[in-house]
Formats: C-alpha cells, structure tokens, sequence
C-alpha cells in the first residue's frame, strides 16, 4: 500500500509526468505484488530446518536444489 502512496505521490511532488494513470497503476501494483513474493519466498527459506539442510548437503545438492527439494521433501 505504501508503494502505491509513494508512486502517486512523488510525481506530483514533483512535477514529473509518468505517462498515463493505468501505467502508474500497473507499476505500483507490480511493486506491490514483488515485495509480497519476496516475503513468501524468504519465510520459505527460513523454514527448512538445519537438519534437512544439512541431509541436502550431504547429498550434493545444488542451494537452489536444496530450497525447492528440501522443502518438497522429507528426507
């Protein structure tokens, strides 16, 4: 939400012209859908436990491997 005041806002602090209104929308929307994903992805991450970090290290796992099958898998 504040990404929205702030893409509203600052242009006409300003004086500078974004183009139409539709496309500041669609920026301040995406910028918003991001820093929520974002938030998803981190809190995803935080909850794999040490153990099966560890059990995907020692099976040789790439840390991309090791986000997506740890969290996928019991292992």
């Amino acid at each position: 939400m504040c990404s929205i005041l702030v893409i509203y806002a600052v242009p006409m602090l300003f004086n500078i012209d974004l183009g139409s209104n539709w496309w500041v929308g669609v920026i301040a929307i995406g910028l918003n859908y991001g820093a929520y994903m974002s938030e998803v992805v981190r809190s995803s991450v935080l909850s794999i436990d040490k153990g099966q970090a560890e059990a995907s290290i020692t099976l040789n796992f790439s840390r991309f491997q090791r986000m997506i099958k740890s969290s996928c898998l019991k292992l």
